[in-house]
């Protein structure tokens, strides 16, 4: 099954008509982001005392939400009409591509994407060359999605060119697309142009395991929006594939939702990326500073001195470390750490 569009459907979902009234509290676990126990909540719901056909498909939708392709699929088809883009989503998502097939949406912009992806993965190909055609009156020609599905269609018409042109428009947009990567590869491969093929398809080698780790961070944020490690660990991931502008919202989600006592990790993250990706030792140091002022936690302090130490700046050192000092007057650690300081600043005759 390809996971190409899955995460065009897991979008936060809300409640008609409950804004003004008291919320269930598996609507409040929703909101928390305890999205797991909050569709659990709705289920027990609506397996003690029935429900409307609305709370049915909200329960749907939310199913699919989680990742419960075949509880989305069995809560969905019940409802016929209404729950025909539920049910023909968990068919696709669950590889049931001849029953997606069905009853995916052309008109619809996530099921137009699923319908395209669907006919490829069947092999119909003038199927998916006229999804294709259907796509791009509902997104628009320029949709980043479209770029590598006409690529690889082009590709299996044995059109490389074509398909080239295709698969270096989506890297345009996203130069650590792994699939538009080894698209190109593969056509390059088939065009005689072995160096930069074998070139492609080494890049494409290293970003498959980076790529599952940041589905495995996406799903986990599905699940728990609200828990900051999940974003951080999103953050790790897209800092490794290189991807440092993503990587850097991520870790400031993080802090966003960070517990005081899950901060300190998230700012170490964000200053190495702010000193190490972007160069800006001075910003690394005020995020370090600012959050040990916050927090009290001198491992920032020490951090920043560290930093400073490095670049050659003994005596803004020397203050961090004394400051962190004053918390713990005999860590051993810090007293080498502050000598080094000290002997730097004897030997460079710093003012």
């Amino acid at each position: 099954m390809s996971g190409l569009f899955t995460w065009l459907i897991l979008a936060t979902l809300s409640v008609p008509g409950l804004h003004s009234q008291v919320q269930p509290a598996w609507e409040l676990d929703w909101q928390a982001g305890r999205r797991e126990a909050s569709v659990d909540g709705l289920q027990r719901q609506l397996e003690d005392t029935g429900g409307d056909e609305a709370l049915q498909l909200l329960l749907a939708q939310r199913q699919l939400a989680v990742h419960r392709f075949a509880a989305a699929l069995a809560t969905a088809e019940p409802l016929g009409p209404p729950g025909r883009g539920v049910a023909a989503q968990a068919h696709y998502l669950l590889g049931h591509y001849e029953q997606a097939l069905l009853s995916l949406d052309p008109e619809d912009k996530t099921q137009v994407l699923m319908l395209v992806d669907t006919h490829e993965m069947l092999g119909h190909g003038q199927q998916t060359r006229d999804a294709l055609a259907l796509a791009r009156a509902v997104l628009g020609p320029d949709h980043p999605a479209l770029a590598v599905a006409e690529g690889r269609a082009a590709a299996r018409e044995g059109q490389h060119e074509e398909a080239l042109s295709a698969f270096r428009r989506a890297l345009a947009v996203d130069p650590f697309d792994h699939t538009a990567m080894f698209g190109m590869g593969r056509s390059l491969l088939q065009l005689g142009r072995r160096d930069e093929a074998t070139e492609a398809l080494a890049r494409h080698r290293e970003l498959v395991p980076l790529m599952d780790q940041r589905d495995h961070a996406l799903r986990a944020i599905d699940l728990a929006p609200m828990h900051a490690g999940n974003h951080a660990l999103l953050g790790d991931v897209e800092r490794a594939i290189g991807r440092i502008d993503r990587a850097e919202a991520a870790y400031l989600r993080a802090a966003e939702l960070a517990e005081p006592g899950q901060l300190t990790p998230v700012i170490l993250r964000h200053a190495r990326l702010l000193h190490e990706d972007r160069g800006d030792l001075s910003g690394a140091v005020a995020l370090l500073d600012q959050a040990s002022h916050t927090t009290g936690d001198i491992r920032l302090t020490v951090r920043s001195g560290d930093l400073l130490l490095a670049d050659g700046q003994a005596r803004a050192a020397l203050a961090h470390y004394e400051l962190a000092l004053q918390s713990r007057p005999k860590d051993e650690q810090l007293i080498t750490r502050r000598d080094g300081a000290l002997a730097l600043l004897k030997a460079t005759d710093e003012p």
